[in-house]
């Protein structure tokens, strides 16, 4: 197999990741002003999806206009309170065997201690009433069983 037009291995290719939306025009602009020494394989008519452009684009040229554009207007969006917001997030408490996304400040893990500790209790305190309640259910029936065998030797 030759190599008649442009190729690249899946393990070299880079996600690339755009802000603003680009259109195909200028994605394939984009690829063909880079200058790979080999065809593309496609033409304006006929070209591949955009996403596979905005990767091999990144891939090949990461300091692209599209790209440096959407850096910028990324840093401006999350400010670095922003960030400390999103890092205060619990993201694990459906995964209690997973690790952890975030380490817990020491005031969080003594809450969570005491949340687990008061759900334990509130758990222990359920058990005991249903327990008391059987007790009661199965004093009753008990009642009713010798008033049953009272009423049976009277009869007799």
């Amino acid at each position: 197999m030759t190599n008649k037009v442009f190729r690249i291995k899946i393990s070299d290719v880079k996600i690339g990741q755009l802000i603003q939306k680009a259109s195909s025009q200028k994605l394939l602009e984009g690829l063909e002003q880079l200058n790979i020494g080999k065809p593309w394989g496609f033409d304006q008519d006929h070209h591949p999806d955009n996403q596979w452009m905005v990767n091999v684009l990144f891939t090949l040229n990461p300091n692209h206009k599209l790209f440096k554009d959407s850096v910028h207007e990324c840093q401006s969006i999350l400010t670095q309170e922003d960030l400390k917001m999103i890092q205060s997030f619990n993201t694990s408490s459906e995964r209690q065997s997973q690790g952890r996304f975030f380490q817990r400040t020491k005031q969080q893990t003594l809450e969570y201690k005491l949340q687990m500790k008061q759900v334990r209790a509130q758990n222990k305190q359920n058990k005991l009433k249903n327990k008391k309640q059987e007790i009661i259910k199965l004093n009753q029936q008990i009642e009713e069983l010798e008033d049953a065998s009272i009423q049976e030797e009277h009869q007799t």
